[in-house]
C-alpha cells in the first residue's frame, strides 16, 4: 500500500508540473520520506525458510527409519489457541499447527478436527485474514466427509503452512511469523526427540535435531524484540530453551542423553504454554 501511495503521489507532482509555468524551474527531486521502523523487523526471507515445516519434519522421521506412535508423543487433548496477547496466541498456534500436521495420518478423525478448529481459532484470534480459515474450513468439510485420507491430508497442511508467512505477515504483522515458527519447531523437535528416544535410534540424533542454524535465527529474532513490542512471557520462555538448544547444537554429534536434554528442555516450554 505504502508503494501505491507513492506512486500515486508522484503522478500527481508531475501533473502539477506540467500545469505550472514554463519559467518556473522544476522542483528539486525530493525522496518520499523512509517509513518509520517497524516495532520488530520482519524476518528475512533466507532466515525464515531456514525452518523446516512440519511435513518436512515427518518427512524426515520416516526418512530415519523411525516409527514410533507419534500420537502417543503428543500431548492428550488440544493445547487450547486462545490467550491474552496475540503474541502468545502465535505460539499456541504453532504448537498446534505441528501436532496437526505430525498425527494426521494416524490421529482419530474427532482428534484432527478439533486440532484444526484449535488452529482455526488460533489464526482468528491473530486476525491472519479470511483465506487460511477459509481454507481449514474447507478441509474440516472435506474430512467430515471422507473425502481426503491422512496422506493427502498431510500434504494439503503442509501446503498451507508454506503459504503462511506472506499470508499472516500481511494480514497480522510480520512478527507473528517467527513466533508461529517457534511455536511449531519447538512442537515438533519434542516429537522428534520423543520418537527417537522412543525407537532407541539415537544415531538419527544428529541429523534430525542438531540444527545450529535454525536454533541462531529464533534467537536472533527473541533478542530483537523489545519487552514493549512482546511479551515478555513468551519471550522469557522461548529464549532460556533455545539457549540450551544452542549448546546441544553446537555438539558435533549428539548422544541418548543430548536426546532426552532436547525433548525435557521442549516439554517444559510447551508445558507452560
Amino acid at each position: 500500500m505504502t508503494q501505491i501511495f507513492f506512486v500515486a503521489l508522484l503522478s500527481l507532482l508531475a501533473c502539477s508540473e506540467e500545469k505550472a509555468a514554463p519559467k518556473a524551474p522544476p522542483a528539486p527531486a525530493v525522496a518520499p520520506p523512509a517509513p518509520p521502523p517497524a516495532a520488530v523487523p520482519a524476518p528475512a526471507a533466507n532466515d525464515a525458510a531456514l525452518v523446516p515445516s512440519p511435513g518436512q519434519v515427518q518427512k524426515a522421521m520416516e526418512d530415519a527409519g523411525i516409527t514410533a506412535d507419534i500420537q502417543k508423543l503428543v500431548k492428550q487433548g488440544v493445547l487450547r489457541s486462545t490467550a491474552e496477547s496475540k503474541d502468545e496466541v502465535a505460539v499456541r498456534t504453532g504448537v498446534l499447527l505441528s501436532h496437526l500436521v505430525l498425527t494426521a495420518k494416524t490421529a482419530p478423525k474427532a482428534d484432527t478436527l478439533a486440532r484444526l478448529a484449535a488452529v482455526k481459532t488460533g489464526f482468528v484470534a491473530m486476525g491472519a485474514g479470511s483465506d487460511i480459515p477459509r481454507t481449514i474450513d474447507e478441509l474440516t468439510a472435506r474430512l467430515n466427509n471422507d473425502a481426503v485420507n491422512g496422506a493427502d491430508l498431510v500434504k494439503e497442511l503442509d501446503d498451507l503452512a508454506r503459504v503462511l508467512v506472506p499470508e499472516v505477515s500481511y494480514e497480522a504483522g510480520p512478527r507473528m511469523v517467527p513466533l508461529i515458527q517457534a511455536g511449531a519447531w519447538l512442537a515438533g523437535t519434542n516429537v522428534v526427540a520423543g520418537a527417537i528416544d522412543a525407537s532407541g535410534k539415537t544415531e538419527a540424533a544428529t541429523t534430525l535435531l542438531r540444527r545450529p542454524e535454525v536454533v541462531a535465527y529464533f534467537l536472533k529474532v527473541v533478542k530483537t524484540e523489545g519487552s514493549s513490542n512482546v511479551a515478555a512471557s513468551v519471550l522469557g520462555k522461548l529464549e532460556a530453551a533455545l539457549l540450551k538448544l544452542q549448546k546441544v547444537s553446537g555438539k558435533p554429534t549428539l548422544s541418548k542423553e543430548d536426546v532426552q536434554a532436547v525433548q525435557t528442555t521442549t516439554a517444559d516450554v510447551l508445558a507452560l504454554l
